[in-house]
């Protein structure tokens, strides 16, 4: 990994909360070489992006205020807390989604990783107890506004063994203790 795919993840995410939450936020100067996320926020969002060369994971990280404040028109058509939650899970998780595409779509990423291709995305509403992540070269970083701060991670992975014992593109493991077959099919 580069400071430049964690650059491009923050620009990218900046431009797309702008674009479909109507939410300005600014890019941090700040990043940190990570092999792990290490934010503790309500919402964490995962995605991979898969090559035949490479597996990417993009985690952003939401505290249930950024989240409220960000998401207020959206979450203004809810009935009950229930429904907040999962207005939430389904806007992050396409906002990350649209994040995973861009980022497969820009040169240096194309270069660096090969065809990349974007898993479903995963939402996991969390107490403070981070989800068991797999230690991979990374780096983490935010996008910020005066009452806002979305946390951002990339890494790439090693290659993950199959049920089968196969190291293919196509077996995600985000977690040590979550495999998911990637349904695009991407060997």
């Amino acid at each position: 990994m580069k400071k430049v795919h964690i650059d491009h993840l923050n620009k990218i995410a900046k431009r797309l909360f702008f674009s479909i939450f109507n939410h300005k936020l600014m890019v941090s100067d700040e990043f940190k070489e990570e092999k792990t996320p290490h934010f503790k926020t309500t919402y964490l969002i995962q995605i991979g992006l898969l090559s035949k060369k490479s597996q990417l994971s993009l985690i952003l990280g939401v505290s249930e205020k950024d989240s409220q404040h960000i998401l207020t028109e959206i979450l203004s058509l809810a009935r009950s807390q229930e429904e907040k939650v999962e207005l939430s899970k389904s806007a992050l998780g396409e906002l990350c989604n649209n994040i995973a595409c861009d980022l497969a779509e820009i040169d240096v990423f194309k270069k660096d990783f090969g065809n990349l291709h974007p898993t479903a995305p995963l939402v996991w509403v969390i107490d403070g107890t981070l989800p068991d992540f797999i230690e991979a070269e990374g780096f983490s970083s935010h996008i910020f506004s005066e009452n806002t701060k979305v946390f951002t991670f990339i890494s790439k992975y090693p290659f993950q063994k199959n049920s089968n014992g196969d190291i293919g593109a196509n077996n995600w493991n985000p977690t040590r203790t979550l495999s998911i077959y990637d349904p695009h099919g991407n060997k």
